[in-house]
């Protein structure tokens, strides 16, 4: 047995054993309605809290039966209504539709509070036949002069008069006026503009039209509950998240004391995405040691959607690379000197997009160090040594010869003006990054060529020669030398 059964059962037996009085509702003493159309039953003075409504019929002839029965969390309609009935828990109205004359009779509604205390209210229903085509009729077919007396009846609806003639003169009736009531019909509501996604802070307009005499009035229900304004147009300026719901009006006829709803329209309100920024940790990274969590935030508007990008390239999973379920932060394990670069992060939601940008520096080596330079030199001429290296930042250098220190040489290339015998021997590139605190060294074996003979009967002119380029050769050296170590010394640090 559902709640409804119950909840009726309960009400017949309060009824039986006249467990309480009853208050009145306030109701019209009869309505009327139009076969084939709808009529509405509408009461007044409902309490607050209520638990049951029951409406029941006692037609002119035969036992009541029952119309519709409501609690809070449920509804009941009788085979024999189903289709037929409408209940607006809102205005407390009852919309009978498709009526026919066996629909005439008392309809009686039954409200029970929390308290079970009832209160009764009841009307009486009139089912009319619909005014046909305008025909005039007569008494008899034919008449006799000074000896019949006819009887013309004009019916129609709208403005009219009839006219009576014979072979002599004619007469016209006053003009009747003919009013009819009807609606509200076809309700209409247009929303301007049309969009399910609303920019918060935007202006909304929403108009509902029916067709009616008299002009219909409107009541706006948004989530149920009724708003203030009570014009066909309402315009809701500088729109709120808490304004996103359903929307829909009710046009109310006070002749026909009919109400008909419009079709219900759903929006939601968004604050657009602003102030997109990337937070990335502050400390340095070292390659092969660190793990890096980048997460994109914004200060304004909820995300529905993040895309991750390196180098403009998105960004995937991968065995080192994953994401947070939001997608909103990327972690890097074990970072290596490849994942430096350029990391974009775009957030979208259903109204708005924006990003931002960060740039990934990895600190690594020195690495592949090695000593390019030849493995043999002339007595008397220039010699140069470079330590070639991978590392960022670049490192400082410590020169030695067969394990003792150069003093002052603390560049990454080598130089000997003028190469002697006792400068043969094993050279050794120290590289040590500040950063990574990693130190890696290279050795290179720079031995004498025996070369006296390349020297016999070279004139005075020739060995002065030979002297000035030996000199130029090393001042373009140490000016290469002091170049490059001020180019590597120019690379821009994030710290």
């Amino acid at each position: 047995m559902d709640l409804s059964n119950s909840w009726l059962i309960l009400f017949f037996l309060l009824a039986e054993t006249g467990f309480c009085s009853g208050d009145q509702l306030v109701m019209p003493a009869e309505v009327s309605g139009v076969r084939g159309k709808s009529v509405n039953f509408t009461a007044q003075g409902f309490p607050g809290d209520v638990s049951m409504v029951t409406w029941t019929f006692t037609p002119k002839t035969g036992s009541s039966v029952p119309v519709y029965t409501a609690t809070p969390t449920n509804e009941k309609v009788p085979d024999a209504y189903k289709g037929r009935v409408k209940y607006n828990r809102t205005l407390h109205t009852l919309e009978l539709s498709s009526l026919t004359p066996t629909d005439n009779g008392v309809y009686i509604l039954t409200v029970v509070d929390s308290k079970l205390d009832q209160m009764v209210g009841q009307t009486s229903l009139r089912v009319l036949e619909p005014v046909a085509d305008v025909t005039i009729t007569s008494n008899m077919p034919e008449a006799v002069e000074f000896n019949s007396t006819v009887i013309l009846t004009c019916n129609a609806k709208g403005q009219i008069s009839c006219t009576a003639k014979n072979q002599l003169e004619s007469l016209t009736s006053a003009t009747f006026n003919l009013t009819v009531n009807y609606g509200p019909e076809l309700v209409k509501k247009t929303q301007d503009p049309v969009l399910d996604f609303m920019k918060k802070g935007s202006n909304l307009t929403m108009s509902c039209t029916a067709q009616s005499s008299p002009a219909a009035e409107f009541i706006w229900v948004f989530n149920g509950n009724i708003l203030p304004q009570k014009t066909a147009t309402i315009v809701l300026s500088n729109l709120g998240e808490e304004q996103s719901g359903n929307y829909s009006c009710l046009a109310y006829n006070s002749k026909t004391q009919r109400y008909v709803t419009s079709e219900v329209t759903k929006f939601s309100v968004l604050e657009a995405i602003s102030g997109t920024s990337i937070i990335a940790p502050t400390s340095p990274l070292i390659a092969g040691n660190s793990t890096v969590n980048l997460t994109c935030t914004s200060s304004m508007g909820k995300a529905d959607s993040v895309q991750w990008k390196k180098d403009g390239n998105p960004l995937e999973n991968s065995n080192r690379i994953t994401f947070s379920p939001d997608g909103k932060t990327v972690s890097i394990l074990t970072v290596q000197k490849e994942d430096s670069g350029e990391y974009s992060c775009q957030l979208k939601n259903k109204i708005s997009s924006d990003g931002n940008n960060y740039k990934l520096t990895i600190n690594y080596g020195p690495d592949n160090m090695a000593i390019k330079g030849d493995k043999q030199a002339l007595v008397g001429q220039p010699v140069r040594m470079d330590c070639s290296f991978a590392s960022f930042p670049a490192p400082t250098f410590v020169w030695k010869f067969n394990d003792t220190v150069l003093i002052g040489e603390e560049k990454e290339c080598l130089t000997i003006p003028n190469f002697e015998n006792f400068n043969s021997g094993i050279y050794t590139c120290e590289a040590f990054n500040l950063i990574t605190g990693l130190k890696r060294t290279a050795t290179h074996n720079l031995q004498v060529k025996e070369a006296a003979q390349e020297q016999n009967g070279l004139s005075s002119g020739a060995i002065a020669g030979i002297t000035i380029a030996v000199l130029i050769a090393v001042a373009v050296i140490i000016g290469v030398c002091i170049k490059k170590r001020r180019k590597v010394s120019e690379i821009p640090s994030p710290y």
